[in-house]
């Protein structure tokens, strides 16, 4: 509606197709009540926070791998990331090294070769959003949030299983595997091959 107004989805997909991860959701206000003009319903499993900018923060980062590691239930698991300052800030990884969550940075201007969710499932996403709305816009109102909210999770949550297994289809995918053994641990994070 206006260049000052902005809500950033947080996407996450699992290499597994059949299990599903809800969104999270960063509105721009300056205090929570941002966060409950998005929620769909009092339950709404979407991780929902804000900002007063409108993108993410290191702290909202933090949140949010606390609540993703709360979806995946599993012990450790690799995340991959692009290089955002927010995403590479000491205070992110400390949180993902103590959760047992491996980060895997892409480079800068990698996102189309090595991040899962640009290879593929944001442009789906865009697509069926614009469709979405031309066949049925979204009114100006109170309610505008919580309609951008329901178009986005339902379309990311109908995305066609062969989509999020193309949308994995990355480059040396088996070096993307969370180190298991002691002396590895210490690096907690991997970056792809310059040659690659």
């Amino acid at each position: 509606m206006n260049i000052k107004e902005a809500t950033i989805f947080l996407g996450a997909i699992y290499l597994d197709s059949s299990k599903r991860i809800p969104f999270g959701i960063i509105s721009k206000e300056k205090i929570k009540v941002g966060e409950r003009k998005l929620r769909l319903t009092k339950k709404s499993p979407e991780f929902i926070s804000h900002t007063k900018s409108g993108w993410t923060s290191s702290d909202v980062i933090v949140r949010y791998l606390r609540w993703l590691k709360k979806q995946m239930k599993s012990d450790k698991f690799a995340l991959i990331i692009d290089v955002y300052k927010s995403h590479i800030d000491q205070k992110v990884k400390t949180e993902a090294k103590k959760l047992g969550i491996q980060l895997i940075y892409v480079p800068a201007s990698g996102t189309s070769l090595y991040q899962p969710l640009d290879i593929k499932i944001y442009g789906i996403t865009k697509n069926k959003l614009i469709q979405k709305e031309k066949d049925d816009p979204v009114l100006i109102g109170k309610n505008r949030f919580k309609q951008v909210t329901k178009n986005m999770t339902s379309i990311f949550n109908n995305l066609s299983d062969h989509s999020i297994r193309s949308a994995w289809n990355i480059p040396s995918l088996n070096k993307l595997l969370v180190l298991e053994s002691k002396e590895d641990k210490s690096d907690y994070e991997w970056l792809p091959d310059d040659d690659k």
